[in-house]
């Protein structure tokens, strides 16, 4: 399971085993559109970011905390 602990949420599935992770940040002042993990074309507005687990969307256009911190202050913590 994923959790935003911005907003407080969960993700809607639990996934077991191992996975890949793919995390997409945009901060780039306008709509990103990047290939997902499932081969398909997908979008992420600015200041927003998305989760993929394996090919399995887990968050999407999450706003950020704060659009001034920069990509590189990001953690994930397991």
């Amino acid at each position: 399971m994923f959790r935003n602990i911005d907003i407080l949420t969960n993700s809607a599935t639990t996934f077991t085993g191992s996975n890949n992770v793919f995390f997409v940040v945009n901060n780039t002042g306008s709509t990103f559109t990047y290939t997902a993990p499932n081969a398909t074309p997908e979008t992420a507005a600015n200041d927003t970011w998305d989760l993929w687990v394996g090919s399995t969307k887990v968050f999407n256009d999450q706003a950020a905390a704060t659009a001034t911190v920069a990509p590189t202050d990001f953690e994930l913590l397991w």
